[in-house]
């Protein structure tokens, strides 16, 4: 009887100081957690193992623990994507700098005005010639039709 109470107590000291451990590494988890916000470091589990003092597959292994990480991840991503551009942009204040952008974009445009009515002309140059190739085709149509009521 002695060594069953023996090995239940042993049990019991066991399962109470794994379970203290658990509870000190998961307090010492969160506080690499904390470390690595502060710091704006990234958040992954292989920076937390390493703060930590733990591994990776230890992090993997508990649910909670995973699933507290990977909700700060999705937080922080959501929070990344919420931010937006400022509305007022860069824009040069002085006459001259104004002058001179509307200056490079009048160039801009009068040389893309020339490239539009270069390609432009060369369209119309296909479109008669597709008139001239129609116009060929129902003189030969008509020439077959002779052709075939003489024969």
């Amino acid at each position: 009887m002695s060594k069953k109470t023996n090995r239940e107590k042993q049990t019991l000291v066991l399962r109470r100081t794994q379970a203290f451990r658990k509870e000190q590494k998961k307090k010492q988890v969160l506080k690499a957690i904390q470390e690595i916000i502060k710091h704006s470091q990234p958040l992954t589990f292989k920076n937390i193992a390493t703060v930590a003092g733990c591994s990776v597959s230890y992090l993997y292994k508990w649910d909670d623990i995973k699933a507290y990480i990977h909700e700060l991840q999705q937080h922080k991503e959501t929070t990344l994507n919420q931010i937006k551009e400022p509305i007022d942009k860069y824009q040069p204040h002085s006459f001259k700098d104004l002058y001179q952008i509307a200056k490079d974009k009048i160039c801009n445009l009068d040389s893309e005005i020339k490239e539009l009515k270069r390609q432009n002309e060369i369209l119309r140059g296909h479109v008669a010639e597709i008139y001239e190739i129609r116009d060929e085709n129902k003189r030969l149509l008509e020439l077959l039709k002779d052709y075939k009521s003489k024969y």
